[in-house]
């Protein structure tokens, strides 16, 4: 053999563990463009990870010694693209409240695929159907319940390892010619519309577990492998602390238009959200969130304000000899620093309207509750008047009101303005 060759080392003070790793990583994407000025990209990615550490070894001193193989351990990490984007669109109290509500229902149903008729050493588990040594808090009872719920599939027919889940594609679509149809071409000089979704899955961390191996090697008994005799449950084979999602329209609708008179306009509406589940605390963490965001800009040219200028002055030519009119929008940033002609006045104006709410709710007991969450809305209007080649002025007001969900908050509003000067020397 290898320790008869000497290629290993038959010392039973041996310490070193064999390590093996292993990664598996996949991704695809594909671009649509059916016609001019239409484009579909689709991306799919899916990451796994697994170290694999045993100890392998002589444990003992003397000839012929077999090596002995202890304490097999696995772990690693599982990222992929998720889908389900309908869930973006149930974002209301009520609606999460009611998934809630599944996720907990679920847990007798997995509870019943994976144990059976036998009832559950607890009688009050037992009464409410729960199987032997699968408890509503059992890891491999909670994970596929929280899955179901939260993925839209049926408890009775959800795959029950975390690991064999099926992802979906992120999408991202743009269409820069809605100017080109029809008369909309007298109206706008320039229109960019465009919408995505992103999702991502992830197992985090995932590991053997050890108190599974210890009751394992301690058991007698074929029938009651891993049992637990403290919580009556089965200890998992691999224990995965936490599963979280990710998802997002970014943006649902995005819309950047220029008309042919100079004005500038944007709209885009966002919405996201997030949940974890932690099966050491047994506790589920979701934050939902959408966003409004808009404004307009133009330029106006040559705007004469006698009371800045004294007598009527002829134009004169922008710094920059490149220098376009019309207004940047949305952004809330001026055409100042050489972009605009003497003369020229640039107004922008900027809103934003956010929805923020996070929640925290735990199996034991059941509670469920808004920890934090705000609404907030943004106003930013600004004014920039190029008075000569060297100097411009900017009149600018922000304001900000915070409404919080939570009833132990209290609104805050915070307002700024004032006037900048800027001085070129060149």
């Amino acid at each position: 053999g290898l320790g008869t060759s000497g290629y290993i080392s038959t010392s039973p003070y041996l310490s070193q563990d064999v390590i093996q790793n292993y990664t598996k990583q996949w991704d695809a994407n594909a671009i649509v463009e059916p016609f001019a000025d239409f484009r579909l990209e689709l991306t799919m990615d899916r990451n796994f990870t697994e170290n694999y550490t045993e100890t392998f070894k002589v444990l003992e001193k003397g000839p012929d010694v077999p090596f002995t193989h202890s304490v097999p351990v696995r772990d690693g990490s599982l990222t992929f693209s998720n889908g389900g984007a309908l869930s973006l669109f149930n974002q209301d109290t009520t609606n999460l409240n009611n998934l809630f509500a599944s996720f907990e229902s679920n847990r007798l149903i997995i509870s019943q695929r994976r144990g059976g008729s036998r009832p559950h050493a607890d009688p009050d588990l037992a009464a409410q159907g729960y199987s032997y040594g699968y408890g509503p808090n059992q890891q491999e009872v909670l994970l596929p319940a929280f899955l179901a719920a939260y993925r839209g599939e049926d408890a009775s027919s959800v795959n029950l390892d975390p690991f064999a889940l099926t992802g979906a594609p992120n999408w991202r679509l743009t269409w820069n010619g809605l100017d080109r149809v029809g008369n909309f071409g007298d109206i706008f000089r320039r229109v960019n519309i465009s919408h995505g979704f992103q999702s991502t899955f992830t197992i985090s961390s995932y590991g053997t577990s050890l108190d599974y191996l210890d009751a394992l090697e301690e058991q007698t008994n074929p029938g009651l492998e891993g049992y637990d005799t403290v919580t009556l449950n089965f200890f998992p084979r691999i224990e995965i602390p936490n599963i979280s999602e990710a998802k997002a329209f970014a943006p649902l609708l995005s819309i950047d238009a220029e008309l042919v008179n100079g004005l500038s306009v944007n709209f885009a509406y966002t919405t996201n959200e997030t949940r974890s589940i932690n099966v050491v605390s047994k506790l589920l963490s979701e934050s939902v969130g959408k966003q409004i965001i808009g404004g307009f800009g133009i330029v106006l040219q040559d705007i004469q304000i006698g009371l800045l200028q004294g007598r009527q002055r002829t134009r004169e030519p922008a710094t920059d000899p490149n220098a376009t009119n019309g207004g940047r929008p949305g952004q809330g940033n001026s055409r100042s620093g050489g972009r605009l002609n003497v003369s020229d006045m640039d107004i922008q104006f900027n809103f934003s309207l956010r929805d923020e709410k996070s929640y925290a709710s735990r199996l034991l007991p059941p509670t469920r509750e808004i920890i934090e969450g705000a609404r907030i809305f943004t106003l930013a209007p600004s004014v920039e008047y190029q008075l000569n080649r060297r100097l411009s002025l900017r009149a600018f007001f922000d304001y900000r009101k915070t409404t919080p969900f939570n009833p132990l908050g209290f609104p805050q509003t915070a307002a700024s303005g004032g006037v900048v000067v800027r001085f070129q020397l060149n």
